[in-house]
């Protein structure tokens, strides 16, 4: 299968733009996924953003979210931030719509300088709704990784997040403890894992 593509970036994550409204394909199985996703096999990316028509027409597009291991995932933000500047480009800026995902409706909004907001909805810390497992609700939350003791919050944006506060975001053990905590079984359904330093009340890095 051929197929055209727009390669695009968001904040650093390398996102794959498939715009099948019109042909409206189905999108590859994981093994072809996988093979994309490789810098040597294909044209790379960390998510892959599959477009298609809105079941509802008040939305302008629906969108499907793959990562790079071939998994269907609910919500990436980066990637509606690249779908929304692609579909501005076809009407000229500014320009807001809203966009169907798995998740549910997605606002967006492209300035006239091409800087593009989404608005993906309030955070929701429910465990059951995340989902994340836990006995009750509570902003931290204790977590044991390879004989580590940590203390992780867990939210949802659409999708699953485990958020570990650090001093430096630069010194992160993002390589090592990202995958035990992505594929923690307290995390149902993976999660993106994120580490966050907090610079005052208002300012926060976050590298996920």
């Amino acid at each position: 299968m051929q197929v055209a593509y727009v390669k695009m970036h968001g904040t650093g994550n390398k996102i794959l733009v498939v715009d099948q409204r019109h042909q409206q394909r189905p999108p590859p199985a994981p093994s072809q996924l996988r093979e994309l996703a490789s810098d040597a096999t294909g044209p790379g990316f960390d998510q892959l953003m599959w477009v298609g028509v809105a079941t509802d027409p008040a939305h302008k597009a629906s969108y499907r979210v793959f990562n790079a291991d071939g998994s269907e995932v609910q919500q990436c933000g980066n990637g509606v931030r690249c779908v929304a500047r692609l579909l501005a480009n076809e009407t000229g800026l500014p320009e807001a719509f809203t966009l169907e995902s798995p998740a549910g409706p997605v606002s967006a909004r492209v300035r006239d300088d091409g800087q593009v907001t989404v608005s993906m909805g309030a955070p929701e810390f429910e465990p059951a709704n995340i989902p994340f497992l836990a006995d009750q609700r509570a902003l931290r939350y204790p977590l044991e990784v390879s004989g580590q003791h940590l203390e992780i919050l867990a939210v949802s944006m659409g999708n699953p997040h485990c958020v570990l506060q650090v001093n430096d975001v630069g010194d992160a053990p993002v390589s090592t403890l990202s995958p035990l905590l992505e594929h923690h079984p307290r995390f149902p359904e993976r999660c993106n894992v994120g580490f966050m330093q907090i610079r005052d009340r208002a300012q926060l890095d976050l590298r996920v």
